[in-house]
């Protein structure tokens, strides 16, 4: 073999080299890329589950305390639960809020708060 066939077989096995790198590197990239989206989901489900418990929080300290709630507190609740982000708990807290009586409000109540704990249950998994 002549040194321009030894160079030729150089490059070849070079460029074979240089594709499977390419290619192994490109299988790293998609599963990194793949992971990383669902760490932004479970991300997500974090702050919305951080958000349900802030809102219980205010719900527990405003509504349960025996006090009555003023319309600034009312507006706050209903800010925290809109920022919670979750259609079905926002129909409960709606539900809750149109009650139109005591043992009504508190069924739908526990029904809010039973929501709001396995949305809670949700972002700790």
């Amino acid at each position: 073999m002549d040194s321009s066939q030894s160079n030729t077989v150089a490059y070849y096995f070079l460029i074979v080299i240089l594709l499977l790198s390419n290619v192994y590197f490109f299988a790293i990239y998609r599963s990194a890329k793949k992971n990383a989206g669902l760490i932004t989901v479970s991300e997500e489900t974090f702050r919305e589950g951080k958000r349900a418990l802030k809102f219980m929080d205010l719900m527990v300290n405003l509504l349960l305390s025996g006090k009555v709630v003023s319309d600034d507190e009312r507006i706050r609740l209903e800010n925290a639960v809109r920022d919670i982000g979750d259609e079905v708990i926002l129909a409960k807290w709606k539900a809750f809020t149109e009650s139109d009586t005591e043992a009504m409000a508190q069924k739908k109540l526990l029904d809010l708060l039973m929501a709001l704990i396995e949305k809670v249950e949700v972002s700790t998994n």
